[in-house]
């Protein structure tokens, strides 16, 4: 029972993070919001946090030697114990603090060191790429043939909204992608700059149905 217990509790705290940046960041009317990269790795140290603690718990009860490494590491944790609080705030704080939320009408987006939404219009768009992922790249956490969809902001920023966290679910009960779909539509209307690609598609191992709307995005060029 250890890894199902463990998991249970790790992706409890992982649900939480994400009813709390929910709950701080979204407002009625948006289209989708999704975190950076970091953000949504981060709160995979919770889980890892309960593995260990879990495994120092059964060693501790059941004296069972395959759990002893756990309880070792458990112990030293505990000696660095004000450092480990530290360092949980601070993950906890990273994994809040990096959300992209778009709406109908602009884009907000928070950073760890800008934890306050700032709203870009979406005239702040220079550009956007889509396509699919020539190779398999951990930085952008897509593999080979994925769908990418990114936006380029004038500050610099790079927005990647290919695997939103969430759509709206009032706007979306059903299908999936559909909300990329939205947002393409809105940038394509407004004259946005898009590079698209359809090399490597056939790489692409999702279902025909969201292949196909992929496919429409790649295709959908400003008028």
């Amino acid at each position: 029972m250890w890894l199902p217990f463990s998991l249970c509790i790790g992706f409890l705290f992982i649900f939480v993070i994400q009813w709390l940046k929910e709950l701080l960041y979204l407002k009625d009317g948006y289209i989708l919001w999704s975190s950076t990269m970091l953000a949504d790795i981060l709160p995979f140290f919770f889980l890892i946090e309960a593995m260990v603690i879990n495994g120092a718990y059964i060693a501790k009860k059941t004296h069972n030697i395959d759990f002893e490494d756990y309880q070792v590491i458990f112990h030293k944790l505990k000696r660095y114990r004000f450092l480990m609080l530290f360092v949980n705030l601070i993950v906890l704080y990273i994994s809040l603090t990096n959300i992209n939320v778009l709406y109908p009408s602009h884009l907000e987006t928070a950073r760890w060191y800008a934890p306050i939404l700032q709203t870009n219009d979406y005239q702040n768009i220079t550009k956007v790429k889509t396509g699919f992922q020539s190779a398999k790249s951990f930085l952008s956490q897509h593999n080979k043939g994925d769908f990418y969809y990114f936006l380029y902001l004038k500050d610099g920023k790079k927005i990647d909204i290919s695997m939103p966290n969430a759509a709206h679910e009032k706007r979306y009960e059903e299908h999936t992608y559909l909300e990329i779909e939205e947002c393409d539509a809105i940038f394509m209307q407004l004259g946005i700059k898009k590079e698209g690609s359809m090399q490597h598609f056939q790489d692409n191992t999702l279902a025909a149905e969201y292949r196909n709307r992929f496919k429409k995005i790649v295709e959908n060029k400003t008028k």
